[in-house]
């Protein structure tokens, strides 16, 4: 009897432990695998994770008192070479006229080259307005760094409303430049354009190159920079213009241009200064006498007044 007893509660206890053990497991939180290593714990990817992930621009940030300018190319510290791109943002207040001057100074002092900031926004609006502006300049042989000097316009040309901040720049003593020269029309120097073939050349740097002549005519396709249009350069050239092909032989030099050359084109002082444009860029080289210019291969019935 005491025996049947001793069973009975042993066999109750089992039972109460086998319900504990149950509903422990059911209500303990489920314990990570390790035996599995890293990969075999779960992963999720947070909204914070996706802003990391998501391509940021790196920037330089130059500080005037209160007011900032954020530079996206070049950064400080980088390696340039001309022809130089500068892209970023700027106080609204630093512009005039949509534009301010940025200019290259060796780090004694030299000046390099001179640049115009174009807003590529409405200038008018207050905040941080988008710029860009070229820079051609020939690489100093005496020294690795410079400076880039960002100054705000200042039309009334009194010191105390001056503001300027200052970048550190590397120059790539690796790249060979040379000096080519683009031929445009300038009112300024031809009053009331009295000579229709008279065209004055601007020097522009670039990394040295075998096609230089069809870098040059590239160029000149591109039309003047900000620098120059200021100065009273001009182009003829209808904007988007290609050169298809440049061949030079026996010291003629043939260049080919698609139908975009001559598209709604009068008068013959336009024409005139046209050509002069195209021959007179590449008449600098000493391998061009004279210039045969075609478009999609027709040298006849092309240009006409």
């Amino acid at each position: 009897m005491f025996k049947t007893k001793n069973l009975a509660v042993i066999l109750l206890v089992v039972f109460f432990l086998i319900v504990g053990v149950i509903i422990l497991i059911k209500f303990e939180q489920k314990p990570i695998d390790l035996s599995g290593g890293l990969n075999s714990i779960p992963t999720t990817t947070s909204n914070y994770d996706q802003e990391i992930d998501r391509e940021v621009p790196t920037s330089t940030i130059l500080r005037y008192n209160d007011e900032v300018l954020q530079i996206y190319t070049p950064l400080s510290g980088q390696t340039i070479s001309s022809p130089l791109t500068i892209k970023g943002l700027a106080p609204s207040t630093w512009f005039f006229e949509a534009s301010f001057p940025i200019k290259l100074f060796t780090k004694d002092g030299q000046e390099l080259a001179v640049g115009i900031a174009q807003a590529q926004t409405d200038w008018m609006k207050p905040g941080l307005i988008s710029f860009v502006a070229n820079l051609n300049f020939v690489l100093p042989s005496d020294t690795t760094q410079g400076t880039l000097v960002f100054s705000a316009d200042n039309p009334s040309g009194l010191s105390q409303y001056d503001k300027s901040v200052t970048m550190l720049v590397k120059f790539n003593k690796k790249t060979a430049n040379q000096v080519v020269k683009i031929y445009f029309s300038n009112e300024k120097l031809n009053p009331g354009i009295a000579d229709c073939s008279a065209v004055f050349p601007v020097e522009r740097v670039i990394e040295k190159t075998e096609a230089v002549g069809r870098k040059a005519l590239e160029l000149l396709l591109a039309g003047p920079n900000d620098v120059e249009k200021i100065a009273g350069y001009t182009t003829v050239l209808n904007s988007g213009v290609k050169l298809l092909s440049l061949k030079i032989i026996d010291n003629i030099a043939y260049a080919d241009f698609d139908e975009t050359l001559q598209y709604q084109v009068g008068g013959s002082c336009r024409v005139g200064m046209i050509a002069s444009q195209i021959k007179q860029t590449l008449k600098q080289f000493p391998t061009v006498k004279d210039v045969v210019i075609s478009i999609n291969g027709r040298t006849e019935d092309i240009l006409q007044p």
